[in-house]
């Protein structure tokens, strides 16, 4: 039997000595701090699944590929470990969404309710005012290149979507059936 030690216990040590165990290995994972340190880059409450990464095809490649990891391990394990709520962009091109963005996070940071751009209905709308299902936020983060903003909401009502669905983010693609547009 192959044997490795991985230093490290942060997501990439963690998921390295995983998929090593998996495959037969016998792993020693070591790490310096205890679970839950403040020190941990991949730790609290939320996680991003960044699947554009500029023009960097592999890196989205690798988010996908640990996109399906991380529903793999909750099967596994039977606890739910990942809950796909949401997604919030920004952009930086002046292509109409920069401006729509700007002020859907005014709003948003103003009310403490999420608010979007409807490109089919050409407004802003704030979530939960036709439904009930209104989203009011806990908490908001940016990623390590501060062009990336995810929000941690508490959830009112039915759900996020409108089809009654917790979340939006339902329906797998890559192995199933894609939507006609992508």
């Amino acid at each position: 039997m192959s044997s490795a030690t991985v230093v490290g216990a942060g997501v990439f040590g963690a998921s390295t000595a995983r998929e090593l165990a998996r495959r037969g290995w016998d792993v020693t994972l070591v790490e310096q701090y205890a679970p839950g340190t403040v020190r941990s880059a991949s730790g609290g409450d939320t996680r991003l699944l960044r699947t554009a990464h500029g023009s960097v095809d592999w890196y989205a490649d690798l988010a996908w590929q640990a996109r399906t990891a991380w529903l793999e391990l909750q099967k596994e394990t039977g606890t739910r470990i990942w809950e796909p709520v949401g997604i919030a962009w920004f952009a930086r091109q002046a292509d109409g969404f920069e401006a729509a963005s700007r002020e859907s996070l005014r709003r948003t940071l103003e009310t403490g309710r999420t608010w979007f751009w409807s490109r089919s209905r050409q407004e802003f709308w704030c979530k939960g005012e036709t439904s009930g299902d209104r989203q009011y936020v806990r908490a908001g983060y940016y990623d390590c290149d501060i062009d990336v903003l995810l929000f941690v909401v508490v959830q009112e009502g039915r759900g996020a979507c409108h089809t009654g669905e917790h979340s939006c983010f339902f329906r797998a693609f890559g192995g199933g059936a894609a939507p006609e547009h992508l």
